[in-house]
């Protein structure tokens, strides 16, 4: 199965903040971030897939709309959930916990929050039944945490490589699964 994983354009939120599961709306530049997106996308999926979450619902259903293909949602595809940190601006955060979080980010939740190791269960439970099914061609359009953990599950890489991924706004990542 040939799958496109497509990270939503760009959140309407200030540089610094930690917003993971809060949903947010999109900048006035969408249109024509979501056109791009689509026409770097090569071919006509038979399933759409969103993460619940506003940022990824607006540009599956501008996808959708563009290929007549429905959307499907699924909340294993939502970001990480910062818990008590969401809409904080990363420098406001307790230093100790941040630093403790940091040194296991991969086993410890962010308080009220999850964990690495959360996300990794539930994107991997996600990719298991994307797999089971006889789809050609799927896109997913999902969060840049949900893009990290897809390249360890599928490309073998650790958890802290892949924190240097960049992944920018509407980048899209090709996978054969």
């Amino acid at each position: 199965m040939e799958t496109f994983l497509i990270r939503h354009t760009t959140p309407a939120v200030d540089k610094g903040i930690c917003y993971g599961q809060t949903d947010l709306l999109l900048t006035a530049d969408f249109q024509e971030e979501a056109s791009d997106v689509l026409e770097n996308l090569p071919t006509k999926p038979d399933v759409i897939y969103s993460s619940p979450l506003h940022r990824c619902r607006i540009l599956a259903e501008f996808l959708s709309r563009a290929s007549g293909v429905p959307v499907e949602v699924d909340k294993r595809l939502m970001e990480l959930h910062f818990g008590n940190w969401e809409m904080k601006r990363w420098d406001d955060i307790d230093s100790t916990d941040l630093t403790q979080w940091m040194s296991n980010y991969e086993r410890a939740r962010c308080p009220g929050g999850e964990s690495y190791h959360d996300l990794m269960a539930r994107v991997e439970d996600f990719i298991v039944s994307l797999q089971a099914t006889t789809h050609k061609t799927s896109w997913v359009v999902t969060h840049g945490g949900v893009l990290r953990a897809v390249n360890v599950l599928v490309n073998k890489i650790s958890l802290k490589q892949s924190m240097d991924l960049r992944i920018p706004y509407g980048n899209i990542l090709r996978l054969k699964l």
